[in-house]
């Protein structure tokens, strides 16, 4: 194998650690960590968020089963699932839609 020039190795791990900070900075948490079964959730349906019971994950990844009032069962991404906590309930009812 070659050997590159110090010059040439230094650039490219300056410019890998730069591609790094930019991932890290606009990369999402994982928001299906913090859920557990039988929980409250949040979950979007068009412009509005309703509470929904989470049964636990399904068989693709990064997507759970969502238990609906009318007794359906949903399957959802966890892009659209929250955790239904107190301040997020309370952003749901004072949201500017009235919903």
């Amino acid at each position: 194998m070659p050997e590159f020039p110090k010059r040439v190795m230094e650039r490219i791990q300056k410019s890998q650690a730069k591609k790094k900070r930019f991932y890290d900075k606009m990369a999402v948490k994982k928001r299906g960590k913090e859920m557990r079964r039988g929980e409250e959730v949040m979950m979007k349906g068009g412009p509005v968020w309703h509470r929904k019971v989470l049964l636990g994950p399904a068989d693709v990844p990064r997507n759970f089963l969502v238990w609906d009032e009318s007794g359906k069962l949903l399957e959802r991404n966890s892009k659209y699932i929250i955790p239904a906590t107190i301040s997020n309930t309370q952003q749901v009812a004072t949201s500017p839609d009235g919903c």
